[in-house]
């Protein structure tokens, strides 16, 4: 379908005073004041007779616009055919009124069959690319995907990898200034050694010396000490075999000795109670005579007196006993019987103690003499070897002492030695005096390459940062742009599968268009209601691919231009709200709305104005034709559904807006009203009067 360009031609445009006024009216009749003004324009000023004009009040629309007039347009409908057919009928001629679905001519219906199969085809070849397309978007957006997930990882990581960069090569120019003040170290260190080795050395050397010749004389001592030992294991040799030899004696000689004992052992014991006894009595003779010289005191008698006396004496071969008894009273008479008893157990040890000398006596006391004389030498000689033994077990014990004290001055050399010995190791470790001079030779080598890998690094290290920069930089750029790119390709997919989809709908709608006007018999329909404007063939031609069999003007689509002045159009907008009059349906109005502005502008007898273009909202289809005039209000304001009044009902008091009235006697009254919206011919009524109410304008008669 086509639309038909429209005719310019424009009705004569209204003048601008009697819009000016037409608005002046409406600002003064809301404002209170205008309405005065309006009351005060339609007084005489001399006497006359008074009338009224009757007027009702009713609901409707007020508008306010801008109007215009000019001349109808109409879209056309063509009717094409893609393919080249034959005509076989045709039923309608130019002018011919018909309605959408009439038939208005017969093509064959074989070229109808061969255009269906065509359209088939190429259907299901822009089908097969569709999916195509979308098969290759499927399988390149994983590969997209990929890479954009590759690009924003490495855009990601890009700031750490270049970190990472600057701080290995900070780490290893510092490695490298480290590494040289160590090696300058260390060779300080092998400098300072070199100074003090040889007076060191010779130190440990004096050590090594000493300490080796107080080992060697204490190797000397201990040679001597184990000669001692063995002076000593040959003298306790012979002590043990002499004890041995004496044990064997005594062990041959025992039965007698044991009899020569036992008998001893007797005599000892008999000896002992004679001496217990002598001692018992001489204790009680002695008590006897204290007590008897304590009574001879009391009584005044002499210890020579005749009244008693008795002397008793016993005797042996070796022991004699004198006591003396004097009994001069009853008061000694304990005394006596003490002296008494002592004297028996006396009398009766003596007599043991004698039988026990007698048997111990004789044979078995020279017996006894002769093994005591030899165990007597035995014991000597023992003591003597012992002695010996002994003495020089002291010498031996000495001569140990002697060797510890001197280890220990030995081990307390030795340890000053080791202490030595770890420092000096500590210091030089494994060196001599030809490593430290290599040493040095060898680190003095070493810092000059260190102090060039030093330099070396500081001019390598600004052109590794700014390659690391270049790559920071562009994997971040790589990263900006990643997600655009994959977006291009995901838009490129797309469009690929959009063109393919358009091919395909394009196919698609130009068959329907192909088969909306005819069918599979051939038979071709008007596919709007219109007239006929043209019928571009005849019976038995055959039309070429494309070509138009016929035009229908379709009034659905009613179009009016009209020129807009520059003062007007500023305010203007597609889609603003218009109603349309046509001359040949006088009384009658269509909606419509601004349907196209024009930006450029037509200039006539000094005046710009611009082509507005509005079209008729009714798409039922109007019976017009091309041509006919029209005049045009665009609204600027409306308000819809208001009560209204003519304005020259109104009178104005003290800024009060009136209506005049008959009340309820059928007198004229004034009634006080809210007015709103003018047009300047009708007033919006807010309050005051009803629909229907009859209000009064005065007419003044002269």
């Amino acid at each position: 379908m086509k639309k038909d360009e429209k005719d310019t031609s424009k009705k004569k445009k209204k003048s601008p005073v009697k819009k000016i006024i037409a608005a002046v009216l409406a600002l003064l009749i809301v404002g209170g004041v205008g309405a005065y003004f309006v009351t005060n324009t339609l007084t005489v000023e001399a006497e006359s007779e008074t009338s009224y004009r009757e007027y009702t009040v009713s609901t409707g629309n007020i508008t306010v616009g801008t109007e215009e007039s000019g001349t109808l347009t109409i879209d056309r409908e063509y009717i094409t055919f893609p393919v080249s057919a034959e005509i076989e009928e045709i039923y309608v001629n130019i002018g011919t009124k018909v309605e959408e679905g009439d038939i208005i001519m017969k093509v064959s219906a074989d070229d109808v069959a061969d255009a269906i199969a065509s359209y088939e085809k190429q259907l299901k070849t822009a089908q097969s690319n569709i999916k195509s397309a979308q098969l290759a978007k499927t399988t390149g957006l994983v590969s997209a995907q990929q890479t954009l997930e590759a690009s924003l990882a490495k855009g990601s990581s890009a700031q750490d990898e270049y970190d990472v960069t600057i701080s290995k090569l900070e780490e290893t120019a510092q490695d490298a200034k480290d590494n040289l003040t160590e090696l300058q170290e260390e060779l300080e260190e092998y400098l300072a050694m070199q100074e003090t080795y040889a007076e060191d050395y010779a130190k440990l050397c004096e050590y090594e010396d000493k300490l080796e010749e107080l080992e060697a004389e204490y190797s000397a001592m201990e040679k001597i000490y184990r000669s001692y030992q063995k002076i000593d294991t040959a003298n306790k040799k012979a002590v043990d075999n002499l004890q041995a030899e004496y044990d064997a004696y005594v062990k041959n000689n025992e039965d007698i000795t044991d009899d020569l004992a036992e008998r001893k052992e007797r005599y000892e014991t008999a000896k002992e109670a004679y001496e217990s006894a002598l001692s018992a009595y001489e204790e009680a003779q002695e008590d006897y005579e204290d007590t008897l010289a304590e009574y001879t005191a009391s009584t005044g008698s002499s210890s020579d007196s005749d009244d008693s006396s008795s002397t008793t004496t016993s005797s042996s071969s070796s022991t004699s006993v004198t006591y003396t008894s004097s009994v001069t009273s009853a008061t000694v008479s304990t005394v006596e019987r003490k002296v008494t008893q002592t004297k028996e157990a006396y009398e009766e040890a003596l007599e043991e103690y004698n039988a026990a000398k007698i048997a111990y006596n004789g044979y078995y006391t020279n017996l006894d003499d002769e093994i005591a004389n030899i165990i007597e030498d035995y014991e000597d000689q023992l003591e003597e070897l012992q002695d010996i033994y002994e003495a020089h077990l002291t010498i031996t014990e000495d001569y140990a002492e002697e060797m510890e004290d001197f280890n220990d001055e030995i081990s307390d050399y030795r340890e000053e030695y080791e202490d030595y010995n770890d420092d000096f190791t500590d210091t030089y470790g494994n060196n001599d005096e030809d490593s430290i001079n290599d040493n040095i030779a060898s680190l003095t080598k070493s810092i000059a390459s260190a102090e060039l890998t030093i330099t070396s690094n500081e001019v390598s290290s600004s052109t590794d940062i700014l390659n690391a920069e270049q790559e920071k930089e562009s994997a971040l750029s790589e990263a900006s742009t990643a997600q655009e790119i994959y977006d291009n390709t995901v838009a490129e997919y797309d469009d690929a599968i959009e063109d393919a989809q358009d091919e395909y709908d394009e196919l698609l709608e130009e068959y329907e268009e192909f088969m909306e006007p005819v069918d599979e018999e051939g038979n071709v329909y008007a596919t709007c209601a219109g007239s006929i404007v043209g019928v571009y063939a005849e019976e038995g031609d055959t039309i070429t691919a494309n070509g138009t069999l016929a035009s229908i003007m379709d009034t659905r689509g009613v179009y009016i231009d009209v020129s807009i002045s520059e003062e007007d159009i500023t305010s203007m907008y597609v889609g603003q709200a218009c109603s349309v009059e046509i001359s040949a349906y006088e009384g009658q109005t269509y909606d419509a709305s601004i349907y196209t502005i024009g930006v450029e502008p037509a200039r006539s007898s000094g005046s710009v104005t611009y082509t507005v273009t509005v079209k008729i909202d009714d798409e039922s289809g109007i019976n017009v034709y091309e041509g006919m005039t029209a005049d045009v209000t665009i609204f600027e304001h409306q308000v819809e559904n208001v009560l209204s009044v003519n304005v020259n009902a109104i009178t104005f008091k003290d800024g009060v807006s009136y209506v005049t009235v008959y009340d309820e006697s059928g007198n004229i009254v004034q009634k006080e009203v809210t007015t709103g919206f003018t047009d300047g011919r009708t007033v919006e009524i807010v309050s005051g009067v009803s629909a229907g109410d009859k209000v009064l304008a005065e007419v003044q008669l002269s």
